[in-house]
């Protein structure tokens, strides 16, 4: 019946696994804050619809922080606002009559 195949002293040689030679894939270069994890969904959300959305995920409504001249931009018309007493805030806090926070300092 023919030739018989005659295996060679391991016969796992046959099987190779063929290796591929790609060349290396470069990584995109991403720019930095150009997405942002949200912590309440994990989704990947990219800055401008965050923006939009007033600083809450469009996917679960978890709120990002916002700073207070950011909210204050929100509420008021531009050009509107005016700080009332800044300088004396700074002064107190500067002096340690008030902490930063608001808080009185001879409580």
């Amino acid at each position: 019946m023919g030739g018989r195949f005659v295996a060679e002293s391991n016969p796992m040689t046959i099987f190779k696994k063929p290796t591929l030679k790609f060349a290396a894939k470069k990584k995109r270069e991403m720019p930095e804050g150009l997405w942002t994890k949200c912590p309440g969904c994990s989704e990947m959300i990219h800055h401008l619809a965050i923006e939009e959305n007033l600083r809450v995920c469009p996917k679960c409504g978890h709120h990002f922080p916002m700073g207070a001249h950011e909210r204050i931009a929100t509420l008021v018309d531009e050009g509107t606002f005016e700080e009332a007493d800044a300088a004396e805030v700074a002064h107190a806090i500067h002096e340690g009559l008030v902490h930063s926070r608001g808080v009185n300092c001879d409580i």
